[in-house]
């Protein structure tokens, strides 16, 4: 899986990486209800593009829409301990 890091509060902006020429970027938010997100993303023209799903190792769940205009939203949620 070929994917960038962001930290937010670098000096001068975003902190990140990834090991491919940028075609877009897909930022993930942290949401309480991956499920009620992504019916609220359709509600407003958004399609959704990966249901939820479990990260292993990461203790996340995982799902993203894309906007009216194609960009790729993610969305996780922290599992349950």
């Amino acid at each position: 899986m070929k994917y960038g890091m962001a930290e937010t509060g670098g000096e001068g902006g975003i902190n990140g990486s990834t090991d491919e020429p940028p075609r877009g970027i897909t930022f993930y938010i942290q949401v309480e209800n991956l499920g009620a997100s992504l019916k609220k993303a359709e509600s407003l023209g958004g399609k959704k593009v990966m249901d939820p799903t479990s990260v292993p190792g990461m203790g996340i769940t995982i799902a993203m829409f894309a906007d009216p205009e194609g960009n790729r939203i993610g969305i996780l949620t922290p599992e349950s301990s």
